[in-house]
């Protein structure tokens, strides 16, 4: 009897950790937020905000942000994000006369949402009237790609792990 209390007690330990996630497999997935947008002669047009993510492994996820502001103005951001505690972070390096770009992406209950924690990334991937922390998507915005071998084989994607692969480990 005892025998095969421990082999049940086993049995659901394994079962326990087999189903125990990391935030990626909870986040992967795409948001898509649209909405009207216009520019300064009074025109109006159908903008969206778009936020994908792809586990790479159990620590890592491929990140692409692009977002839409008034009069044409973008941010766009695609690079390997590493998991520290409970959100994705990336350090770039300082380039120029500017100081890094650490960028966060975490979730609550009901929203993932994006962090300039270093409240410099604007400097790098943003134009003008344009600004990648604050931004957020409802959790039940997202939805699966359906276009993974697309997203796989698109530049954005190739350099960003190829420029992981090459980052100096910490």
């Amino acid at each position: 009897m005892r025998r095969l209390l421990s082999l049940l007690a086993a049995s659901l330990l394994l079962a326990a950790n087999a189903e125990a996630k990391t935030p990626l497999a909870d986040w992967a997935g795409v948001y898509k937020h649209q909405f009207k947008n216009g520019d300064v002669e009074g025109h109006s047009y159908q903008s969206e905000d778009i936020l994908e993510l792809v586990p790479v492994d159990d620590t890592h996820a491929y990140v692409r942000i692009a977002l839409e502001f008034f009069n044409g103005h973008s941010c766009s951001f695609a690079e390997v994000m590493t998991l520290e505690d409970a959100r994705l972070i990336w350090r770039g390096k300082k380039e120029y006369d500017f100081d890094p770009c650490t960028l966060g992406v975490s979730a609550d209950q009901s929203k993932i949402h994006i962090e300039d924690i270093s409240r410099t990334c604007l400097s790098y991937y943003c134009g003008a009237r344009g600004m990648l922390d604050g931004a957020s998507w409802p959790l039940s915005a997202k939805r699966p790609i359906r276009y993974m071998d697309r997203l796989k084989g698109s530049r954005e994607f190739k350099d960003a792990i190829a420029s992981a692969k090459s980052a100096p480990k910490p």
